[in-house]
Formats: structure tokens, sequence, C-alpha cells
């Protein structure tokens, strides 16, 4: 397939559902096994701004929420179902197994404050993800995880078009400078991130480096897991060792400002 203009493509306006049926009817005729690489910058797709919605617990829009769910974790059954058939094809014919790999990204992990939603959208892809890892392997059909980090992006420029900001109300809005850290941490101020080109090479090398080898016990030596991307690999190690939960909890809230809250309130209460 050539590479194609951004002004060559058509978009279309369609459900998650229509557009998983025109995927079947589309693909039925070929049976290879396919690559997708979706780059930023390569590929740009029209996503709801429900896909980046970030707020408070306590400040969250119940609808908006579900409209991210819709996205962020029903797409993953959705897309995975209508892909399915030729995976199963391809696995039956193929020494090496046919590959899903999910990006359910290191906000599976990390409790970033004031993006509950996302993060918890992200949690449940996890988990699905790992269920498809056990509950397909006997058809020859592989699931990674992709952990990725912080990665170069239009994610928080796009993102409620990039002016994140807390409700009239909010009771994280009682400190100009409290207010300002909330809003910042929803807007994902983090500077530190990797080149998308780097991030792409480093996961597609560590999928082909073990694609045609053998595990130790006879299956498939491809990884369970890839962490990859700015602060993957330090997500890691906070969370999935040997730290106790809660222990970086107050990192957190010097990070967000919500120590500065908390000295406000006790000034106010006298707690």
């Amino acid at each position: 397939m050539g590479k194609k203009n951004k002004d060559d493509l058509t978009v279309l306006s369609t459900t998650l559902e229509e557009a998983s049926n025109l995927i079947n009817y589309a693909l039925l005729p070929y049976f290879p096994l396919f690559w997708i690489a979706l780059m930023d910058g390569g590929l740009t797709f029209a996503e709801p701004k429900a896909v980046r919605y970030n707020m408070p617990v306590a400040d969250i829009s119940v609808p908006e929420a579900k409209a991210l769910f819709d996205l962020n974790v029903w797409s993953y059954i959705a897309v995975t179902q209508a892909f399915l058939p030729l995976l199963l094809h391809a696995a039956r014919k193929a020494s090496s197994p046919s590959l899903i790999l999910n990006n359910t990204s290191i906000s599976s992990i990390e409790p970033t404050p004031h993006n509950s939603a996302y993060h918890a959208s992200k949690v449940a892809a996890a988990m699905f993800s790992t269920h498809m890892r056990i509950e397909l392997q006997p058809f020859n059909v592989h699931v990674i995880d992709l952990k990725t980090g912080c990665v170069h992006s239009k994610f928080h420029a796009n993102h409620q078009d990039g002016e994140a900001s807390l409700p009239e109300g909010s009771i994280y809005a009682v400190d100009e400078k409290v207010k300002e850290m909330t809003e910042a941490a929803m807007r994902g101020a983090f500077p530190d991130r990797e080149h998308p080109e780097v991030w792409a090479k480093n996961v597609v090398a560590d999928i082909m480096t073990s694609w045609e080898k053998k595990g130790w016990l006879g299956g498939s030596a491809l990884p369970l897991e890839i962490w990859r991307g700015t602060g993957a690999w330090r997500t890691w190690f906070y969370n999935c060792t040997f730290w106790p939960v809660g222990w970086w909890d107050e990192w957190w809230r010097k990070a967000v400002g919500l120590d500065l809250l908390r000295e406000r309130l006790r000034g106010v209460y006298g707690a």
C-alpha cells in the first residue's frame, strides 16, 4: 500500500457498531496477517472530546465519563471481535501466533490525580486485555498489553480543547494557586516526553526479536507486557514491585497542589 497524503483521505462519520461492520465486510476476502501502525501525524482520527476527559472525582460528569468508556473500553472489544475471524484463520496456518497489541498505557497503573475517569477506562481495558490473553491462547492468538508512557502527541492539546478547567463551585477552586495546579494536572503538564518514532521503533523491536522464538515452556516467547515511553519503567518500579500501597501518595499530592489545599483547609477549619 502506497503512502497517502492527508488530503487523500475520506473521513467517515459513523458509529462504533457501523465501523465494525465495515471492517468485517471490507476484510473478509483477505486473510494475511495485517500489520497496522497508527502513528501520530501519520493517521489522525476525529475523536469525541470525551476521550480526553479529565476531572477530579468530585466534579466528574457521569455522562462524559460514560462516553469516554464507550471509546476507550468498548472500542477494544468491538475492534477485536471484528478482526478475530482473520486472526483465528491466520493462526491456524502459521507456526507463529496471531497477535493482538492493546495499548492500555501506564495510565492503567499510575494514579495521576484529577485524571480518574481516563485512568479507570485504561484499567478496564487492561483487565479485558488480560482476559483476552488467557482466553485466546488456545487458538494460537497472543495478546500483549502495551504500557505506553509519555510520548509527544496531540493528546492533551486535543482533550477538552486543550483548556480543561474546573467547573464553577468546585471544591478545588478555593485557592487560585491550588486551582492553577489542579488544572495543570488535568491538562497533562508533563514536558518530558519521548519522540513517537523512538517509541514505535522500540515497540516493534520488542515484538520482532521474539516473534519466531519459543518460550521456556514451549509456547511463544512474545512478551505479555511491553513498557515503553518516558516514565514507563519508573511506573513499573514504583507501582508493580515491593513498594507498599500508598507509599507515593504524598508525592502525588505535592505534584498537583493537594498539599497546599490541605494547609489552606487546616487554616480555615483548624483541623
